[in-house]
Parts: C-alpha cells; sequence; structure tokens
C-alpha cells in the first residue's frame, strides 16, 4: 500500500528529479550551440528529439505491466514474483532494442544533415543518451511495488551525474567523453536494480530464464500491450511530431532550432504541472482498488486544483522574459507571439489530459478507449500538417494549429474519465 508518510519525501526527490531535467534540458542547448556550428547544433537536437521515439520499443507492455505488477502487490497475490522476474528480462531485452535502434537513427540523421562532426562520435552519442531512455524502464518495477522512493533516489543521483557529464564537452571530444560515462553509468545501474529486485523477492538466475513463466506472462499482457503499443507509437507522435515533420520538409536549420527549443520549453514545464498527478496516481490506485470512491475523487480534485496554477506559473517567465532567457540560453530569441500563444494553449490542455490519461490508463484499464482517442487526435494532427504543407503555412501557425488539437483531445480525455472513473 501508499503509504502517505513517505509522501513528502517522495515529493522532494520527485521535485529535485524535475529540476535538475530542466537544467539539463536547458543546459544541452546552451553548450551546444555555443561548441558546434547551427548545422551540428540541429542535428544534436533532431537526434536528441528523434530518441523519444524509442518509448514505443518495449512494444506497449510497460503499462500494462506497471498495472498488474501493482494490483498483485495490493492485493498479496503469490504470482507477482513471477511477474517482476518477466519484466526484469523483458527490459534488458528493450534496452539492447534501444541501443541498436538509436544507432540506426543517429547514422541516418547524420547523413542528412552532414553535421560537422566526427560520424562514430555523432552515433556514439545517440548510444549514450537511449542508455538513460533504456534504464528508466525500471521505474515501473519499483514504482508497482511502493519502492517509489528508493527508484527517485536513484533517479535523483542519476540526474546528477548526467548534470555532471555535460562538462566533458568542454575537452576535446568531449562528445565522446559525454556518451562513454552514460553508457558505464547505465550498464551500472541496470545491474544494480536486479541486485535489488533480487533482494526484495529472491529472484534467482532460474527465474529469470523461465521461459513457460515469460511466456504465460507474454501472452496475459499481449493484448493490452497491443492497444497500448499503438497508443505509445501514437503519442509518441502526438508530442514529437515537429522532428520528422520540419526535418523532411523545406525547413531550413533554423527552423529546426526553433521547433525543437519550443518543444523543449513545452516539456520541460509539462514535468512541473505532472508532478501532481504522478503523486497522486499511488494514492488513488489504493482508494479505488478498495472501493473508497470519496477518496479517489478528492485525490482527482486536488490533483487538479494544483496542476494548473503550477502549469501557468512555470509558464509566466517565457512569456514576459523570453528575450533575455533566449539570449543568455542561446545566443538570441527564437520565441515570438504566436509561439507564446501555441505554448499557452498546448500546456493548459496538458493539465487536463495527462490527470484524466494517467488515470484512465493506471487504474481504469481503459486501453481502447484512450486508443480511439488518440487515433482521432493524431489524424487531425496529421492534417493540419498536410494542409500546411499544402499551402505552405509557417512554422508558428502550424504549431497553433497543432495546440488547438491539444486542447480538443483534452476535453475529450476528460469527459471519458468522468464517464468511465467518477461514477
Amino acid at each position: 500500500m501508499f503509504k502517505e508518510n513517505k509522501i513528502p519525501s517522495f515529493v522532494s526527490y520527485k521535485l529535485l528529479i524535475i529540476i535538475l531535467s530542466f537544467v539539463i534540458g536547458f543546459l544541452n542547448p546552451a553548450i551546444f550551440s555555443r561548441i558546434f556550428n547551427q548545422t551540428t547544433f540541429a542535428a544534436l537536437l533532431l537526434t536528441s528529439g528523434l530518441l523519444s521515439y524509442l518509448a514505443f520499443l518495449d512494444a506497449g507492455f510497460g503499462k500494462p505491466l506497471y498495472t498488474i505488477m501493482r494490483e498483485y502487490f495490493i492485493k498479496k497475490n503469490n504470482k507477482l514474483k513471477s511477474s517482476i522476474s518477466f519484466s526484469i528480462i523483458f527490459y534488458i531485452l528493450v534496452s539492447i532494442l534501444t541501443i541498436l535502434v538509436s544507432s540506426i537513427f543517429a547514422f541516418f540523421v547524420f547523413n542528412f544533415l552532414k553535421p560537422d562532426i566526427n560520424m562514430y562520435s555523432f552515433i556514439f552519442f545517440a548510444i549514450g543518451l537511449s542508455t538513460n531512455i533504456a534504464t528508466n524502464n525500471f521505474r515501473h518495477i519499483f514504482q508497482a511495488i511502493d519502492r517509489y522512493v528508493f527508484f527517485e533516489k536513484i533517479l535523483f543521483l542519476k540526474r546528477l551525474f548526467n548534470l555532471f557529464a555535460l562538462s566533458f564537452f568542454l575537452l576535446p571530444n568531449g562528445i565522446i567523453y559525454f556518451s562513454i560515462s552514460l553508457i558505464c553509468l547505465n550498464i551500472f545501474l541496470t545491474l544494480f536494480f536486479v541486485y535489488k529486485l533480487n533482494q526484495i523477492f529472491q529472484i534467482n538466475f532460474s527465474n529469470l530464464i523461465d521461459y513457460t513463466s515469460h511466456h504465460f506472462w507474454f501472452k496475459k499482457i499481449q493484448s493490452n500491450a497491443l492497444f497500448f503499443f499503438f497508443i505509445t507509437v501514437l503519442e509518441v507522435f502526438y508530442y514529437n511530431y515537429g522532428f520528422i515533420y520540419f526535418s523532411s520538409l523545406e525547413f531550413s536549420d533554423g527552423d529546426i532550432v526553433k521547433y525543437s527549443l519550443f518543444n523543449k520549453i513545452y516539456l520541460s514545464i509539462v514535468l512541473f504541472a505532472r508532478i501532481p498527478a504522478d503523486i497522486s496516481i499511488h494514492l488513488a490506485s489504493d482508494y479505488f482498488h478498495n472501493k473508497n470512491i470519496i477518496k479517489f475523487r478528492k485525490t482527482v480534485i486536488r490533483t487538479l486544483f494544483y496542476s494548473i496554477p503550477i502549469s501557468m506559473l512555470t509558464i509566466l517567465p517565457f512569456i514576459f522574459y523570453d528575450n533575455l532567457i533566449f539570449t543568455i540560453w542561446v545566443g538570441e530569441n527564437y520565441f515570438n507571439s504566436f509561439l507564446k500563444i501555441a505554448l499557452i494553449i498546448a500546456i493548459f490542455s496538458n493539465c487536463f489530459h495527462h490527470i484524466a490519461g494517467t488515470y484512465l490508463f493506471s487504474i481504469g484499464n481503459n486501453f481502447k478507449t484512450c486508443l480511439k482517442i488518440n487515433v482521432f487526435s493524431n489524424l487531425l494532427i496529421l492534417i493540419s500538417l498536410f494542409y500546411g504543407a499544402l499551402v505552405s503555412l509557417n512554422m508558428e501557425i502550424i504549431l497553433i494549429n497543432i495546440s488547438l488539437v491539444y486542447l480538443l483531445t483534452a476535453f475529450i480525455y476528460f469527459l471519458n474519465f468522468k464517464r468511465l472513473l467518477w461514477n
């Protein structure tokens, strides 16, 4: 069960991690823009953005696995150990696949933009970043078994190391040292996570290679995983469509940089806005599974009450002090009034979208409903992008149109949350 006395510690680490992620996210472009020319700068930002597509390499198993492990942990089901064994071996295989695909992404970006950097260094950079993504998958296991504070502590230390690793860029061939440090760190973390889970559940090597058990879990989760796989693919495109769209059409390196920075600001602010939902989901799942609907509803209302003000307060500096922030950040202001409008709409929409989506996925198992919503919203995005290409709309107008799609999607998500979980 989620222990309320652990909430302050969990919130503290969560907030520190988000602040560090925010700082790292802003230091990356600041360093790249000063060390590399604009083409290399655009290539590094584009590669970092494209790596977000690697989220779908877990084939949609991540969220259904969490849901099952969480339910089994709460109800003390004796199948919990075998489900965790399956999760461990599954995430190790996903990590290997993530590294391979990141190399392919980097190869194509390098040959497309031709940055002024050694190709092998560029590919190594992508591999280093991809190992960060791979170890993050273990979050599902530790959150499901109420070791959320433990994982947040590890993630906090990992973010500190990532921040330190950026200093390698100040050295000759620093991109190589940066990449090696990330790879070594994440290999160590993977082994440490397996060791820790073995301590808790006495998982031995025979459990990890138990084909019969793994096949059982694969078949059990497969149907929900298929839905969530499509949801993940759609959601990754939903938030990162521009890395493909703006790089494949006749947009300049400057436009790629502008979109990359806009997207980085949006996703960084969203990190803060998502804190209430990411914290409350653990309490809410307990209340929901134990049929305590009154406390469940109060938790939802409090989550929304905190999320909206956090979003609005975080966005204000970029609205009123954009020239100062961008000049210090990357040397020139890439922002304008149209981008501000797009950002405000997108941030406000995400408050409702994330809360409703998190609860529908993690508690209600409403994968089919969410898939239908995501298909509809991505179709609208594709229509907006096609229309933009057809009439040669500039990037700013395209981003406003997409933000309006975000607003409509959030409204539909919240209506379905109210229909399926509120009553």
